[in-house]
């Protein structure tokens, strides 16, 4: 969902309204997803079948240029995520 998120974002867990900008990028994420899927005709709305199409879309290298994007607001600092799950950015970050 990060990937459809145009912009950076920083989320400080120690400030005031962290919960509620949470909510606020997860349903512009949302909306940017469902958006990507209509351009694609891809009607799906359910979290499990949307999953799998991006999933398919993916595998065919539809997600390429989101990926290069939010590789780039990472390494620019752009992004600041508490909850960094990719164990490998530190690494990624110093090449």
């Amino acid at each position: 969902m990060k990937l459809f998120i145009a912009e950076g974002f920083v989320l400080e867990p120690s400030a005031g309204d962290f919960r509620e900008r949470v909510l606020a990028l997860g349903k512009q994420a949302e909306k940017a997803v469902l958006d990507f899927l209509r351009k694609r005709e891809i009607t799906s709305r359910g979290s499990t079948a949307v999953r799998k199409r991006l999933h398919d879309l993916h595998v065919a290298g539809a997600l390429n240029d989101l990926i290069a994007r939010h590789r780039k607001l990472l390494q620019a600092g752009a992004i600041q995520d508490p909850d960094c799950q990719d164990l490998l950015d530190p690494v990624a970050a110093a090449l």
